[in-house]
């Protein structure tokens, strides 16, 4: 989640460059990595509005949640040197005045990991599950909905 410094414009810029589609034309991504920016919904108090880069390891063997957090430190050092006028590529150090207050915590509220691991993707398409998944699906419920994603994953694949 980015903070209000960061407008949906912005924003933009981070998700092309978090996409593992952007590699072989812009020079940068992670490999396997589909990512969008989303508005992030909270209480107005806390800041006004804020967007999100949700990122999909579509690929999960060639990129990495630390590939994404690296890229995400190169993306803030090219924020920082455009918003501070340094476009010759050099570091910023304390001399350079308001530049260094671009950092990490003037972009990014929070980042965070989640979601479903390979393996569970693996385990719902090949229909096999772990014992405590067959006790929760006792209900019908948890049947259709186990049947939907199975389904959802089977037209994606497609």
């Amino acid at each position: 989640r980015l903070t209000s410094n960061v407008d949906f414009d912005r924003a933009k810029t981070l998700t092309q460059f978090l996409r593992g589609r952007n590699m072989e034309k812009r020079g940068y991504g992670v490999a396997g990595v589909e990512a969008l920016t989303l508005p992030y919904v909270r209480d107005t108090s806390k800041g006004g509005e804020v967007y999100e880069v949700a990122c999909n390891l579509t690929t999960p063997k060639e990129g990495s949640a630390d590939e994404i957090r690296l890229q995400l430190m190169k993306w803030i050092d090219r924020q920082r040197q455009e918003l501070s006028g340094n476009r010759d590529g050099g570091g910023l150090t304390e001399d350079d005045g308001d530049a260094c207050k671009f950092n990490y915590e003037y972009f990014v509220e929070d980042a965070y990991t989640v979601g479903t691991t390979e393996e569970q993707c693996i385990r719902v398409l090949s229909g096999k599950r772990t014992e405590t998944e067959d006790i929760r699906s006792g209900t019908v419920f948890w049947e259709d909905y186990d049947k939907e994603v199975y389904h959802k994953f089977q037209d994606f694949l497609q």
